[in-house]
């Protein structure tokens, strides 16, 4: 897409800036009443901040939603949580 000079641009113009990529180990964080667990796991999807992407833990295999919070840092998105 070509804008003209002075021409206005709109966030629909920029491609999106994605903090995790599909195929990419990342941080997972799962916090609890007073306690945190950290994990490394196997991104599904790419995701920009705020986004709700899966991810695999490559130990067990099991697959979880979560929130992307930063480049290759993403929260457990918890039951009744959004």
């Amino acid at each position: 897409m070509r804008i003209r000079k002075g021409g206005e641009v709109l966030p629909d113009y920029l491609a999106p800036r994605y903090l995790v990529r599909r195929g990419e180990i990342a941080d997972l964080i799962y916090r609890g009443e007073g306690f945190f667990i950290r994990l490394k796991v196997e991104v599904m999807g790419d995701g920009e901040e705020g986004a709700v992407v899966l991810v695999r833990n490559p130990l067990s295999g099991r697959r979880l939603r979560a929130r992307v919070v930063g480049e290759g840092k993403l929260e457990v998105i918890q039951s009744g949580k959004n």
